[in-house]
């Protein structure tokens, strides 16, 4: 018998929660063969009506798999929950994955109990949104259960924070397991989104813990003179698409955080996104091209395990 069927018996019979599943590619297929079709179209409405609103879907997967793995804790809502730590100031798309959930259950014709984790919603809905704004795909594997657990102070330590050196980032991703090469593909999502003044301030206040171009510094003092918490888009060329910009930005010192510059420090950190900028053709054929490394990263963060859980009748609170 398989670890599956043992799980299904001990929820059943000990109402004991489910171990982390086998995640699997068109996991919903056979049971629900319209379950991604219906996220797709969910987002697809939902960037419609609220433009950008997918760059928050993005980065609410990144912030939910950085704490814990990719679990659905980052969704839920209670007065201590990881949305409610400092780390996670901003974040935004919980509507989003609510819609995309309810449109899952309701293509599986609302079965009871639920068939669809959030947490595989969010993995989906964020693959999608990179298909939105960036005009390419990947496959998504699937088969996660939702955290029963979400604790503001687990975002501590797990996230990278905006002031962090290289050393930091890469040791952070390090830890769950992704490369400096997965660091450096998937900070170019910073080509889309919006960052509030207070994350980045030191970037134009203190110059000399890093280079910053000039004008951009004056534009950044410009828009944040009325506070901590005016927004400002991360890519000041395309705000809203998905591409190769950041890094021409960063290679112009016109990037928002600290974290963002120190990328620059590390020689071969500066080479891979010379590379992905399209300023050099020195690195090996599989990273001339920064959509399939950020696939691959994209595709090894989603599997960034999580501890026991349920599959949640709502994404924002536990059943």
């Amino acid at each position: 018998m398989t670890m599956n069927y043992y799980c299904l018996i001990f929820a059943i019979l000990l109402s004991f929660p489910c171990a982390y599943g086998d995640l699997k590619p068109k996991f919903y297929e056979a049971k629900c063969p319209r379950v991604e079709d219906a996220i797709a179209n969910a987002v697809a409405t939902a960037e419609k009506n609220n433009p950008g609103i997918c760059a928050g879907v993005i980065r609410l997967h990144f912030h939910d798999c950085f704490v814990n793995g990719c679990d659905g804790s980052v969704l839920l809502d209670n007065p201590n929950s990881e949305k409610t730590s400092d780390d996670n100031i901003g974040l935004r798309g919980f509507n989003v994955i609510e819609a995309a959930k309810i449109a899952a259950e309701k293509s599986c014709g609302k079965p009871s109990p639920p068939l669809v984790s959030c947490a595989d919603v969010l993995a989906y809905a964020a693959r999608d949104c990179v298909n939105i704004l960036g005009g390419f795909t990947y496959e998504v594997v699937a088969g996660r259960f939702d955290s029963k657990v979400s604790r503001k102070e687990d975002t501590t330590g797990n996230l990278p924070a905006a002031n962090f050196t290289f050393e930091e980032l890469k040791d952070n991703f390090a830890k769950k397991k992704l490369s400096a090469v997965d660091l450096v593909a998937l900070t170019g999502a910073h080509s889309i989104g919006v960052a509030h003044c207070l994350s980045f301030k030191e970037r134009f206040t203190n110059v000399k813990t890093s280079e910053i171009d000039p004008t951009y510094a004056d534009s950044l003092r410009e828009k944040c003179k009325n506070g901590d918490f005016v927004i400002v888009s991360q890519d000041h060329v395309t705000s809203n698409r998905l591409d190769v910009q950041w890094y021409k930005n960063e290679n112009q010192n016109k990037v928002l955080f600290l974290s963002d510059w120190v990328l620059r420090t590390d020689s071969a950190s500066q080479s891979l996104m010379n590379n992905f900028a399209g300023l050099n053709r020195n690195l090996p054929p599989q990273f001339i091209k920064w959509e399939p490394a950020f696939i691959d990263a994209m595709q090894k963060m989603g599997k960034i395990p999580g501890g026991p859980g349920e599959i949640r009748k709502v994404c924002n609170a536990v059943n």
